[in-house]
């Protein structure tokens, strides 16, 4: 698993398995309460006809669905508001709280996105009640809410980029 995965997680209060599992293990429905893990797969390609690359893909975790209330409350913010930039359905999220199943791959990979950058914004800003303060106000350099920008991967790099010049002190 990623180091950056693990660190957010961390910072999720959820701590992953030790080492990835293959994708024929990962296939098998995940139990109630466990915890995260990824995997990862050996995929076969051809290349200019007969030389043949095997490469392995990473596959992110599949997080319990418990992470998206401990991050709406590291954020400070209600958890529809959590649901609603990582993509995931008010009805679907209960449903699946109700059934204790996993996130899937890719609303696990949003609520990572989130955490982490909210997690190197509370490491530029020095403390949690700050880097939330900044996530929740409008930018007018972004020209819009940090946190709302995270909904897409190009709207996480602008924020993550911006905290880059926070950080170095960059405001020109």
């Amino acid at each position: 698993m990623s180091e950056t995965v693990d660190k957010v997680l961390d910072y999720l209060g959820e701590k992953p398995r030790k080492g990835a599992t293959p994708v024929a293990a990962a296939a098998k429905p995940a139990r109630a309460g466990a915890s995260a893990k990824a995997t990862s797969r050996s995929v076969v390609k051809k290349v200019r006809g007969s030389a043949v690359v095997e490469t392995t893909h990473y596959r992110a975790p599949q997080l319990p669905s418990r992470v998206v209330g401990k991050l709406a409350d590291k954020l400070s913010v209600t958890t529809e508001l959590v649901l609603y930039v990582s993509d995931i359905s008010e009805r679907t999220f209960h449903r699946r709280q109700a059934n204790q199943e996993p996130l899937t791959e890719a609303e696990s990979d949003r609520v990572l996105r989130i955490a982490r950058v909210a997690r190197e914004a509370e490491r530029v800003f020095g403390s949690g009640a700050k880097a939330n303060r900044w996530l929740s106000a409008v930018s007018r350099i972004l020209g819009a809410r940090p946190l709302d920008l995270l909904a897409t991967d190009a709207g996480a790099r602008d924020v993550e980029h911006e905290l880059v010049r926070i950080d170095h002190s960059d405001f020109a």
